[in-house]
């Protein structure tokens, strides 16, 4: 394959989660997928005969530096009806997690716009609240466990 210069991408990108934007986000967006697989081995043979994948995984974590009440609650999965006024209530008797649509737009190859759609996704491995630093400004990380709709975690698209 030929190489090409149009196709790096490198610049900040906007992170929406229920079209509603977390602002300052800091050091990009990761993206990982995970595939759990079961190897055949015969009795016949010395090496692997097959392999099977058996469960994939998707996740999504950035760095949100904007830590407003709306962000908190939806980074750690509080309801909605805890967030009223000025006040923040974390915790709560709900067995159900809230599932959130996210849309992450950045550069995209040849100086294209690139857009991903995660069509269904919930805060999982709650970070730490991190305030008061004295060499730098407030942060909380931020992630998310993706779930299928329709076969499919997400989908990007490049304009």
């Amino acid at each position: 394959m030929a190489t090409n210069r149009d196709n790096l991408c490198k610049g900040p990108c906007t992170v929406l989660i229920d079209g509603v934007g977390v602002g300052f986000t800091r050091g990009g967006v990761s993206y990982r997928k995970e595939e759990e697989r079961v190897e055949v081995e015969a009795d016949q043979s010395t090496s692997i005969e097959k392999i099977y994948k058996i469960s994939e995984r998707m996740y999504i974590e950035f760095t949100c530096l904007e830590m407003t009440k709306a962000n908190i609650r939806r980074v750690w999965d509080e309801p909605a009806t805890n967030l009223f006024g000025s006040q923040l209530n974390i915790g709560s008797n709900e067995t159900t997690v809230v599932e959130h649509t996210m849309t992450i737009v950045g550069k995209g190859p040849k100086d294209g716009t690139r857009t991903v759609t995660v069509y269904r996704a919930v805060a999982v491995d709650f970070g730490d609240l991190v305030m008061g630093r004295r060499e730098d400004v407030d942060e909380i990380p931020a992630s998310f466990q993706l779930l299928k709709s329709n076969n499919a975690f997400a989908s990007i698209v490049d304009t």
